[in-house]
């Protein structure tokens, strides 16, 4: 299991996996069965999650995924059962910063930049028909604007619909307003 901030460096393509695997908390759980949805995984009592609804990495042989805790049952001390909803297998991660319009530059220094997770629309993710993103639930508000950076480009997007709002972290759908220059 993954802090968010713990994902958003496991999913960036440009550093070792097995690098930021090692810094990040965390023992190996074990898969007892899996479906195309998702799984159920025992972890020690010690690291499993603290509610439902926590967003988790898996690792699947040099993939991760990335999933939701449904279910949590103890049965024994020592060990957790959890049901896991996989939402996504393909991924990217993004540098974000809320939208300042031109007319209000001086707030432009306020706000830091922060990382969210890119799902694009494809059948391996569960939103397969719509690009969304994962990020700070403070920071992904329905209307709501960013810029989004991949590196590459930026673009100027508007959040349309939320799919998920959990304490830390939100699921949202955007549509992108327009290509930023530089």
């Amino acid at each position: 299991m993954h802090s968010y901030d713990e994902i958003t460096q496991l999913v960036n393509p440009s550093i070792n996996p097995d690098s930021i695997a090692r810094r990040v908390r965390g023992s190996p759980w074990k898969v007892v069965n899996r479906s195309e949805s998702g799984c159920r995984m025992v972890a020690p009592a010690n690291e499993a999650p603290a509610k439902l609804g926590e967003v988790i990495a898996i690792r699947e042989g040099d993939r991760w995924e990335l999933a939701v805790v449904r279910r949590m049952q103890r049965q024994q001390a020592e060990e957790v059962v959890c049901g896991v909803e996989v939402i996504a297998r393909r991924m990217v991660r993004v540098l974000l910063r809320s939208w300042v319009a031109p007319l209000d530059a001086q707030r432009a220094g306020i706000d830091r930049p922060f990382f969210g997770v890119y799902l694009p629309g494809h059948a391996d993710n569960r939103q397969s028909a719509q690009r969304s993103l994962i990020g700070p639930d403070d920071r992904f508000l329905p209307g709501g604007m960013v810029e989004l950076d991949t590196g590459n480009v930026r673009y100027l997007i508007r959040f349309t619909q939320t799919l998920e709002r959990q304490v830390g972290w939100a699921w949202s759908l955007f549509n992108a307003v327009r290509k930023l220059p530089g």
